[in-house]
């Protein structure tokens, strides 16, 4: 088994210039919240670390329909060995595509964002959405270990890259 570190630097800069006046020049607005500015993982199946990692790049939803990914059983590590989480720390989901894609539980409360099925998160084309919890999101059994992301788009598909990081206890 491998072992996984990860790093993540969030840096929120918004660069204003400002072609004439008296304040001629670039003016740098910085988002400092200190949560975001690095956040950790190591190794291991602790507060603050994880042991399996699953990612797919460029991975399609046909037009007016939905693909699952289920935690609990069904997806691969970088190895090609099955993984089953137990605790989600880290969700990243970046839609790729040029339509809006929903991300929601499957059935019941798979993770804090969703309260049930009917929860749903739009996420647009071209954005990212980025879920961190050092101390993990519990996957229940059955069916609330999964999410559906969903096109609703009746004439393009859509793409999406995603990573997970949690932990196998």
């Amino acid at each position: 088994m491998s072992t996984a570190n990860a790093q993540i630097d969030i840096a929120i800069v918004l660069n204003e210039v400002i072609a004439s006046g008296v304040k001629q020049g670039t003016v740098a607005h910085r988002f400092d919240l200190a949560a975001l500015q690095t956040l950790r993982l190591t190794s291991g199946t602790g507060s603050g670390q994880v042991d399996l990692v699953f990612s797919e790049k460029d991975a399609a939803i046909g037009t007016s329909t939905t693909v699952d990914r289920d935690f609990a059983g069904s997806l691969t590590d970088s190895q090609g060995s099955t993984i089953t989480m137990v605790k989600v720390k880290l969700l990243v989901i970046y839609n790729g595509g040029t339509v809006p894609i929903t991300v929601k539980g499957k059935t019941g409360a798979v993770f804090a964002l969703f309260s049930g099925s009917t929860d749903s998160l739009n996420v647009a084309a071209g954005a990212c959405v980025v879920f961190f919890d050092p101390t993990g999101i519990t996957v229940g059994a059955g069916t609330t270990d999964k999410i559906t992301l969903g096109n609703a788009s009746g004439s393009t598909a859509a793409a999406f890259t995603m990573l997970v990081a949690g932990t196998s206890a």
